[in-house]
């Protein structure tokens, strides 16, 4: 598909499916509306969300394992186990996470779990989309890193923290992971760090890195239909653009759910 409607997708995927949680779910229910338009059917979407939570949870618990294993003692006041001990097994499971990933990539093999099966994407996507997953969890994490106040952790100790919290965070289920990500953010922090600043710091991280795109995103589909509708804000907007059409009629409900029920 064009790079444009990816781009529409995957923006309004993320910010519902981060924000509301689920985002198999919630994000892959817009991403449907998006590109069932352009020809993928429910099946192609699901994998397309599929492949996305993956991509993240793997690539977070490999960022996550790498980062503990180099900083050990950033879960030390949580963890029960010595900084050691938490090097040794953070090292093995990075290593054995990254080997099993690239060995079903290299030789094409499926990994059945019960009745699922996961196929490894080519090594060159599984790269790419590795990179991109850390750069992605280190620019979230710095967003945080620059709110938090003097005494927090180094920023290398602290995406040990953040990742950690983010993993937490999705395992739970809440939406956003509200509450389960900062509950280890504020035990992981140091003695005389003060909590009401950290407590400030995430309350803006969560209003930046959340509140604001699913802003954003309602205001795309509630303008669009606003829009599609015609009427007074299409004199005051103009006409939805030819090649965007079919984007936003799937990003808005065309048929009323009760029409049916008539």
């Amino acid at each position: 598909m064009p790079l444009r409607i990816v781009a529409v997708g995957g923006f309004l995927g993320y910010s519902f499916g981060n924000t509301i949680g689920i985002s198999v779910v919630s994000g892959g229910a817009v991403r449907y509306r998006i590109y069932s338009a352009f020809g993928l059917n429910a099946f192609e979407v699901a994998s397309v969300s599929a492949f996305v939570a993956l991509a993240f949870g793997f690539g977070i618990t490999v960022i996550g394992l790498g980062a503990l294993a180099i900083h050990p003692y950033a879960l030390e006041g949580i963890v029960p186990f010595a900084p050691a001990t938490i090097r040794v097994w953070a090292g093995l499971g990075a290593v054995a996470l990254v080997a099993l990933l690239g060995w079903l990539s290299l030789t094409g093999a499926t990994l059945r779990i019960r009745k699922a099966e996961i196929s490894a994407p080519s090594p060159g996507i599984l790269v790419g989309q590795l990179v991109f997953t850390l750069i992605d969890t280190a620019m979230a994490a710095l967003t945080l890193h620059v709110l938090l106040p003097q005494g927090a952790p180094d920023f290398l100790t602290f995406l040990a923290i953040f990742s950690a919290a983010a993993m937490a965070g999705v395992l739970s289920h809440v939406a956003g992971g509200v509450g389960v990500f900062e509950s280890v953010v504020i035990a992981a922090m140091p003695a005389g760090v003060p909590l009401e600043q950290v407590a400030a710091a995430l309350l803006l991280y969560r209003i930046i890195y959340y509140l604001v795109p699913f802003a954003l995103a309602l205001g795309v589909v509630a303008l669009n239909e606003g829009r599609l509708a015609g009427g007074l804000a299409a004199r005051l907007l103009g006409e939805v653009p030819e090649p965007l059409k079919p984007i936003m009629k799937s990003a808005v409900c065309r048929q009323r759910p009760w029409a049916n029920l008539r």
